[in-house]
């Protein structure tokens, strides 16, 4: 698709107040484009961009898309940096490979991981003895970290103050018009709204529709292309205490992993198999907010521990704390392969209605990309 860029945008709306819709507001106000955030909570980042497992990837998790992992290995080392002091780092992170119904061997893992520039060794003897080795094909030390959800909203909160970016919280985006000079308006209510009032209206250059879960409420001419959801759970769990300086993750296939979640004591724990709950797709045309506000939120640790305590019998004594819900969004064409590209469609009667979506928070510098390749070159 040829660039728009000629025509860069003097007022642009970001619908949605997640980790990817707070830094493309800010790449835009640093390119002197006036912004106005749209957030229908009463916090920025209190969804899925708080709910999450807070991996940030180094191309570990993907040896079946090439892509993927190695756009994760390009930008780890640019997020690490931008980021240091939102990121826990203080934990020893593995990675085992299964010995049955894993989708890559270990010699394929480690061939792949070399190749990409993904630095990984194997464990000692030490280390090895947390897993059963009938079950473990062989494990390895990766570089890994996790990002402090809490500390990364403070830093963008800072950095959208900074770059005088409005910010309407508890504001829900209703309806998009199309104005005269190729304008877009945005109808707006808050929340919670009074009886009578009426919408206010505000007109842009450029949208971006950022709402992840709740992105095909919100469509100007043609709703997006069709897309996943799933209610997914995620653990809280407290590890025996030999384990709690490290992170676990077991490849490739239907199994689970435990890595610390920062600003806690505890560790995250999700189950490839028990995590999704309920899934359905954007052809259903559900309002995938009210789908997880009234869904029955019963916690499926039981199976996640009981299936991980094959491969590793350390977690024996895992104590579970409480679990969260979120709904997660996928593309359906990469169910197959994990990929996890970026999400970019441009409305086709106003291009400069977009919808994004982003898979993992690091590749948010790949979406950068192409928003100013887009608009403001």
């Amino acid at each position: 698709m040829p660039s728009l860029g000629s025509s860069r945008p003097k007022r642009a709306a970001v619908i949605g107040g997640g980790f990817y819709a707070c830094y493309l507001a800010c790449e835009l106000a640093k390119a002197g484009v006036a912004v106005d955030l749209y957030e229908r909570e009463a916090e920025l980042m209190s969804r899925a961009s708080l709910w999450n497992q807070a991996r940030v990837h180094g191309g570990y998790h993907y040896p079946r898309h090439t892509p993927t992992a190695l756009r994760s290995r390009v930008n780890y080392p640019r997020f690490v940096e931008e980021f240091s002091d939102c990121l826990q780092r203080n934990f020893t992170h593995i990675y085992a490979i299964a010995k049955s119904n894993s989708k890559v061997s270990a010699k394929q893992f480690h061939h792949f991981m070399t190749k990409i520039g993904s630095p990984l060794e194997p464990v000692t003897k030490q280390d090895l003895k947390f897993f059963d080795s009938e079950n473990i094909e062989e494990a390895f030390y990766v570089e890994e970290c996790a990002f402090d959800s809490v500390k990364l909203r403070n830093r963008m909160r800072d950095r959208l103050s900074q770059l005088q970016v409005q910010i309407y919280l508890k504001t829900n985006v209703i309806k998009i018009f199309e104005e005269a000079g190729d304008r877009l308006s945005l109808e707006v209510f808050p929340i919670p709204q009074s009886a009578g009032q009426t919408a206010e209206r505000s007109a842009y250059n450029l949208v971006l529709n950022c709402t992840y879960c709740d992105m095909l409420n919100l469509h100007f001419s043609k709703r997006p292309s069709v897309l996943e959801f799933e209610i997914a759970e995620l653990a809280l769990v407290e590890l025996p205490a030999p384990l709690k300086k490290y992170g676990f993750t077991l490849m490739c296939g239907p199994f689970f992993s435990t890595i610390p979640f920062p600003s806690t004591e505890y560790h995250s724990f999700s189950h490839v198999r028990y995590t999704p709950h309920l899934r359905w797709t954007s052809m259903d045309r559900v309002d995938s907010s009210k789908v997880l506000a009234e869904y029955d939120k019963k916690t499926r640790f039981e199976y996640m521990i009981r299936d991980a305590l094959k491969y590793m019998p350390s977690l024996k004594n895992t104590k579970y704390i409480k679990s969260f819900f979120e709904v997660k969004t996928l593309l359906p064409q990469n169910a197959n392969n994990d990929g996890r590209p970026i999400f970019f469609e441009m409305d086709p009667n106003h291009p400069k209605f977009v919808s994004i979506m982003g898979g993992k928070i690091d590749n948010v510098y790949d979406i950068v990309e192409r928003v100013r390749e887009e608009f403001l070159t």
